[in-house]
């Protein structure tokens, strides 16, 4: 059973402090504008978009060591606003900076990464998913994909620029934000071994 909120609205201290009550540990939550909302899992393809997502950037950046980034996955939580108490948890991000795994955030980060990839459950509306991607972008966040695996796109998001979606035989780029990084839409979903689509 979820212990609920004893307030109607949290700061993110007392968000911090609902999540990690002992029968909350294994639920996922959000905090959007002080409203605790619970998380569904994601599928199986959901978890393997996530796992091509991160692969491909630890690569990139494993290959491009004077590019000071790390990846972060598992819907690990990032502060996107203090005051309006909104912590949310990226499908997976990209972060600028940190020189060791010792300087990482112990706890929710407050650096603002310079990447998101959010990927669609089917259970997820498209209104909701965007007021989620303009949160993203109004907190500094450059580049926002979000990867459709059910029909097998992406829709690139970034700050004064219409949205762009990309298809299976496309190709997605780092552009000014990850100078260098680039893959096709369809490497985000394959397994190794597989034959590529015609």
């Amino acid at each position: 059973m979820i212990a609920a909120p004893t307030k109607t609205s949290l700061t993110v201290d007392e968000f911090w402090d609902f999540v990690n009550l002992p029968e909350n540990r294994d639920r996922r939550f959000e905090l959007r504008r002080g409203e605790v909302l619970e998380m569904s899992r994601g599928t199986w393809q959901h978890g393997r978009v996530c796992a091509r997502l991160i692969y491909l950037f630890e690569r990139f950046f494993e290959l491009h060591p004077h590019i000071p980034g790390i990846v972060i996955g598992n819907d690990s939580g990032v502060v996107l606003d203090e005051v309006a108490a909104t912590v949310v948890g990226p499908d997976v991000m990209v972060i600028l900076g940190p020189p060791s795994f010792e300087s990482v955030h112990r706890k929710w980060g407050d650096r603002v990464p310079v990447f998101v990839a959010e990927v669609l459950s089917p259970n997820d509306r498209w209104a909701e998913v965007n007021e989620k991607v303009e949160d993203y972008l109004a907190a500094g966040v450059r580049l926002v994909w979000v990867a459709d695996y059910e029909n097998r796109r992406v829709t690139v998001f970034a700050p004064g620029a219409a949205p762009q979606t990309r298809t299976d035989g496309e190709e997605l780029s780092g552009g000014e934000v990850l100078p260098g990084f680039a893959c096709k839409v369809a490497d985000l979903f394959r397994i190794p071994g597989e034959n590529p689509q015609p």
